[in-house]
């Protein structure tokens, strides 16, 4: 295909004396050919968990948040938690990435096939279209009864419709399966305080923080609550 290098250069090891920005350069470079297959080969030939997990935490940020974009195409457990880790990194650019990140795996979690119809289920969800949403969830949890990123869609849709039980379940289930999903017990959160159960509404908002502290909407909900309860939010509002 015009503009691909040929895989047999781009995969070739690292020099002893590889540097970060030759890292950057090698995925950039599958990145923009849309070449995800030959970056999960490239990767397995010269990068493993460890040698990704230092870039993470190392001082060159662009590396740092190509590395963590690398583990969310890679996927697998070992991966997830140092992307989870990585939710607190001092740079926001590298949490937003290892967000990112984690999305990707969690969506992927399943195989393409329930990837696939999880999309769908975002894009009804979308289109206002939340029993159809409801629906194509149903059967993918039927197919995977563990996969969580089904449940947690499923409990979107849900809260959406203003089934705040149904939410509720669904938040929980996602997040007993996965308990670092923010995103579930955010979900979670916000179902609780719809339903006027605003100390629960706080317990789920504040596991959500401690596991990613700057997830968007969070602290913002929690000083609703606060609101609502007649009280004074705290100055820190996670507190």
């Amino acid at each position: 295909m015009p503009g691909h290098r040929a895989e047999a250069d781009r995969l070739l090891p690292f020099p002893a004396n590889q540097s970060c920005h030759s890292f950057v350069a090698a995925v950039k470079s599958f990145v923009a050919d849309a070449d995800e297959i030959g970056l999960r080969r490239y990767l397995q030939l010269n990068w493993n968990l460890s040698s990704l997990t230092r870039l993470i935490h190392g001082d060159e940020v662009e590396s740092a948040r190509t590395a963590a974009y690398c583990l969310g195409v890679v996927g697998g457990e070992a991966g997830v938690l140092t992307l989870t880790g990585a939710l607190s990194h001092d740079d926001p650019g590298v949490a937003a990435a290892a967000e990112d990140a984690l999305w990707r795996s969690w969506f992927n979690a399943a195989g393409a096939g329930a990837r696939r119809h999880v999309t769908d289920a975002v894009e009804l969800m979308a289109e206002e279209r939340y029993d159809a949403a409801v629906a194509t969830l149903d059967g993918v949890i039927e197919q995977h009864p563990r996969f969580p990123e089904a449940y947690h869609q499923r409990g979107l849709a849900r809260h959406l419709m203003g089934d705040g039980r149904g939410a509720i379940d669904d938040f929980q289930k996602a997040s007993e399966l996965n308990p670092c999903h923010f995103a579930a017990h955010a979900g979670m959160g916000r179902s609780y305080a719809d339903s006027g159960r605003y100390g629960e509404a706080l317990a789920s908002l504040r596991r959500a923080l401690r596991i990613h502290p700057r997830f968007d909407g969070v602290r913002q909900s929690i000083r609703l609550i606060h609101e609502a309860r007649g009280f004074a939010a705290p100055v820190h509002s996670d507190d």
